[in-house]
């Protein structure tokens, strides 16, 4: 196993298998119109509300939803670091905002649930 997916499944647990998660929400996947956002990942789709939801007890939902950005689009360093700094919200605003500044593809992005097209 290498260290970016051994950090990357690290991750994933920390934030309560999320990938799962989300790979079963979008079996089912509609856009709820009463939702004003989803969240399209390499797993599949998952309205944001939906997503905030599985935040980990005592976690707070906007720092959940900066991790899972990072676990799903940093690179293996950037993934590294979240895992060395997991419990200072402040650096990973920083990190987040890093990883979006970066110009990688994207593999989880927010879209308007009305601009769904199935």
């Amino acid at each position: 196993m290498t260290k970016d997916s051994d950090s990357t499944r690290r991750i994933d647990i920390l934030l309560g298998g999320v990938r799962a998660a989300i790979r079963k929400a979008d079996e089912a996947f509609r856009p709820d119109p009463d939702a004003a956002l989803y969240v399209g990942t390499d797993d599949g789709r998952i309205n944001l509300a939906d997503l905030l939801a599985l935040a980990p007890t005592g976690m707070d939902p906007g720092d959940f939803e900066r991790r899972v950005s990072i676990l799903y689009n940093g690179d293996g360093e950037q993934r590294r670091r979240m895992l060395d700094h997991w419990g200072d919200p402040d650096y990973m605003y920083d990190l987040v905002s890093e990883v979006e500044d970066s110009g990688h593809a994207l593999s989880y992005d927010l879209f308007r649930c009305e601009d769904w097209d199935e």
